[in-house]
């Protein structure tokens, strides 16, 4: 009878598909100070431990005839005795929930317990779940602090059944909640409506306005009736302000919002006042390549463009004409009020500073000026502000130009002299060098092609032999002339005598020859030469 009833148990066991590990319902029996007895209409009753019965705050939530899912550890532990699992019914519970959530979309609730490489550890109760970094919100975060120890809504983006993990998202969770505060705002959205925002964000060319879920651009010329350089001269970050809805695309999601719309329009029949042919004063508030803008009146701005800026001088610098603040006379060119645009046109009365330049200075005087700029080829001096000189490099010095070229510097004050008046081009041409008395110029004022010179070897090289005749006087002797005479009776700093032979002027250097005490005896003879050299005269 006993081996008749255990057959019959098997068989039921084959036929529930009953091992170790599978899911099954049971009914609490009895609690006691330890266990949870439960009956899953098996062998026999099964004895939980109560620990596995704490729900996710830590509390038990027990009643005698309670239904309960529960796992087979063993169907007989040798003992006669069955062993089930509460812990492990919960986790196959929150697992099939999980899976569930993948499946249906439905948001989920968890908390992030740790940070992990690549993103975060979330709490799904009996399961943990990856979040990476970039799916923690719509926009990175630098500080998570407000969002640890916190319930939060998660959407199932990835389920792994093999190696049982799943992959979360909240990135999700936001938009979605976005999107439905978008279409709720979308709805009720109409053009002229005034709202309430925050500045968000400022850029060169406007400013974006949080409406609540919705973010709308406030472009740089919405934002006042006057021309502003940048958005961040009228708006701060974070200040609250009210807008107007220009216009929006429900289906791009845009909203173009304005700010100067909602205080008086100065262009308001500014044609009752101004005409167009009328001339008028204006305040030139801002200086562009193209030309200068024109105060009107407060928020009405016009633009003076240079081609109707009319002047009897063919060069001039525009950008120099004007100045901040300047309160010119203009002509109404144009006056388009629906366009709130206006064009100023100008008729200079001007002197010509050239003529007036020419007419006080003449080549040979002294100027003071100011290095406007340097290059390879000279100085350019700014003498007022619209004339300018060059200084050649040829005329910085009598001696090394270009080494003291480079000792001068941009913005230093310097005088120079007026050595050439170009009328046809307008260009002037200024000296440094001719301040001071050329030292060659006078040197060979004194003598001639017959006077003895005195000078000093400064440099030997294969060419020429290179004499300081006086202090920046510089004579040469080419070696040429003069193959067979041996070193040995040339040295630095010798003293020798010569004669002129030319002068280079293209080069400022004078052309030597050894001095011949007989003029019968030519110079390529050098045996008379050694005797001068070995006197050391």
């Amino acid at each position: 009878m006993k081996y008749y009833f255990y057959k019959l148990f098997k068989k039921s066991l084959k036929k529930n598909n009953l091992t170790n590990g599978t899911l099954i319902k049971g009914v609490i029996i009895n609690i006691t100070n330890n266990y949870v007895i439960v009956n899953a209409y098996l062998k026999s009753e099964g004895k939980i431990p109560l620990t596995q019965f704490k729900d996710e705050k830590e509390n038990f939530k027990l009643d005698i005839g309670k239904q309960i899912n529960v796992t087979i550890e063993n169907l007989e532990n040798g003992l006669g005795e069955t062993l089930l699992s509460r812990e492990k019914a919960k986790h196959i519970e929150a697992w099939n929930d999980l899976k569930s959530a993948y499946y249906t979309g439905e948001i989920i609730k968890g908390m992030i317990s740790h940070k992990v490489k690549g993103g975060f550890t979330v709490d799904l109760y009996f399961i943990r779940a990856f979040l990476p970094g970039s799916l923690l919100d719509i926009r990175p975060l630098q500080n998570i602090s407000h969002l640890e120890n916190k319930e939060l809504n998660f959407k199932v983006i990835k389920i792994d059944n093999i190696r049982n993990n799943a992959v979360v998202s909240r990135r999700a969770v936001l938009e979605i909640e976005k999107n439905l505060i978008r279409d709720k705002l979308f709805s009720n959205m109409l053009e002229g409506q005034i709202l309430k925002g925050f500045i968000k964000n400022i850029t060169k060319y406007g400013a974006f306005i949080d409406l609540g879920g919705v973010d709308g651009l406030l472009h740089i010329t919405d934002i006042l009736w006057k021309h502003i350089k940048h958005p961040s001269e009228v708006l701060i970050i974070g200040d609250e302000i009210f807008v107007k809805i220009l216009k929006f695309d429900r289906d791009r999601h845009r909203v173009y919002l304005g700010l100067k719309q909602l205080i008086f329009n100065p262009w308001f029949q500014i044609t009752n006042k101004y005409k167009q042919g009328s001339i008028t004063y204006v305040k030139i508030i801002n200086i562009t390549n193209y030309g200068c803008f024109g105060e009107l009146k407060k928020g009405v701005e016009g633009l003076i463009h240079f081609s109707n800026i009319k002047i009897k001088k063919k060069y001039i610098n525009f950008l120099k004409l004007f100045k901040l603040n300047d309160i010119v006379q203009v002509l109404i060119i144009n006056l388009d009020e629906k366009r709130h645009r206006i064009s100023f046109g100008l008729k200079l009365k001007l002197f010509n500073p050239w003529l007036k330049f020419i007419s006080t200075y003449k080549i040979g005087d002294c100027v003071l000026g100011y290095i406007k700029s340097l290059t390879d080829f000279g100085i350019f001096i700014a003498l007022n502000n619209s004339i300018d000189g060059l200084i050649h490099i040829s005329d910085i010095s009598w001696f090394k130009p270009i080494e003291i070229m480079k000792t001068y510097k941009k913005g230093f004050e310097i005088k120079s002299m007026i050595i050439f008046i170009d009328f046809k081009k307008e260009r002037i041409y200024l000296g440094l060098k001719q301040i001071d008395i050329d030292p060659i110029s006078f040197y060979l004022s004194n003598i001639d092609k017959t006077t003895v010179v005195t000078g000093y070897i400064k440099e030997i090289n294969k060419k020429e032999i290179i004499v300081e005749l006086a202090k920046n006087v510089i004579g040469t002797i080419k070696t040429f002339y003069y193959k067979n005479l041996k070193n040995k009776y040339l040295h630095i700093n010798d003293k020798i005598l010569a004669n002129v032979i030319n002068f280079n002027s293209l080069l400022n250097i004078i052309n030597l020859c050894f001095f011949n005490p007989k003029k019968n005896i030519k110079q390529k003879k050098t045996n008379k030469l050694k005797l001068f050299f070995e006197n050391k005269i």
